[in-house]
């Protein structure tokens, strides 16, 4: 079981850890810019998640 953590928002990060707690994946989370604008690429997260998930079971926690 893998266990990702997500400080949510354009100056956010994510973790990613095993059960022997294990880090498995930390990065800020990806952001799109555009002249003044920013959004967080729901694409490049869901690829990152994805290829370090590779399949096992996984929970998820965000900070409030």
């Amino acid at each position: 079981m893998l266990t990702l953590g997500i400080d949510q928002g354009l100056t956010g990060a994510l973790a990613l850890l095993a059960r022997d707690g294990q880090l498995k994946l930390l990065a800020d989370l990806p952001i799109i810019r555009d002249k003044s604008l920013e959004w967080i690429d729901g694409g490049e997260l869901q690829s990152m998640l994805l290829n370090t998930i590779r399949g096992r079971p996984c929970r998820a926690m965000t900070k409030a």
